[in-house]
């Protein structure tokens, strides 16, 4: 898409703002910035409209650029380009990949104060933001939000908050979770159990570590090496890495 917007250049061809949106949307697509394509909107006078932002923004995700992306979705209100979902989507996806909590919680309350509508990923991202930033309690809050707006958690929402019960050592929250996706019927993943497993370890809990071990040999989840390690080194801190020994040959007998 780049190359022929190079060669639409060469050509004299007109450019507007349906083949910028076009190659925008390319270089999101790619994880290639897209700000120079909309400075030169500007250079040139080309309108920018929510499709435009929501490119542009999505392109600072894939790159990092948390900073960027806020600065591009104050611009939209100031002027008075509509702001999406899509855009605040990417915006907090933007802050979570760079820990910024504060500004990813900050975006989903601005949602619902501009009744823009939130859903799933909007709050997976949130709680993801709040995993990098290792703060837990607020990790639980959006999860609770969720219920009340009715929304429905998924394995990503419970992975993101399981690791940032990890990341603070609150294991018993962690084990919660875990029987909590077990009430609401949400698929466990390898990822759900390291993380849980991680956090037993955090807080020095060989028997719930061996236990969530367990359960994915009975459930078939497939087991990696850092799941397993963590499991008998939390039975090693409690001296009981005979008992993860016992269990790794029971599953091998089987």
């Amino acid at each position: 898409a780049l190359q022929l917007f190079r060669e639409m250049l060469d050509g004299h061809v007109e450019r507007n703002i349906i083949t910028y949106n076009a190659v925008a949307s390319a270089c999101e697509k790619s994880g290639v910035s897209a700000l120079q394509l909309f400075r030169e909107m500007a250079d040139k006078s080309i309108e920018k409209n929510t499709i435009t932002y929501s490119a542009v923004i999505s392109s600072c995700e894939k790159c990092w650029d948390w900073h960027q992306a806020l600065q591009l979705l104050h611009e939209m209100g100031e002027c008075f380009v509509e702001r999406s979902t899509i855009t605040y989507n990417s915006t907090i996806s933007a802050c979570q990949k760079c820990g910024k909590w504060q500004q990813a919680l900050h975006l989903v309350y601005d949602m619902a104060e501009k009744s823009v509508e939130r859903h799933t990923i909007t709050y997976n991202a949130a709680i993801s933001a709040c995993d990098k930033g290792e703060t837990y309690q607020q990790a639980l809050h959006l999860l609770r939000e969720m219920d009340e707006c009715r929304f429905e958690r998924d394995t990503i929402t419970y992975n993101a908050a399981i690791r940032s019960c990890d990341w603070c050592g609150a294991w018993q929250q962690a084990l919660y979770l875990m029987y909590d996706t077990t009430e609401r019927s949400v698929a466990r993943k390898v990822l759900t159990y390291r993380a849980a497993i991680s956090a037993c370890l955090t807080g020095a809990q060989w028997q719930p570590s061996l236990d969530l071990l367990r359960d994915m040999w009975i459930g078939r989840v497939e087991m990696d090496a850092f799941t397993c390690k963590s499991a008998l080194a939390a039975c090693r801190l409690g001296s009981q890495w005979w008992r993860a020994a016992q269990l790794f040959r029971e599953m091998a007998d089987r």
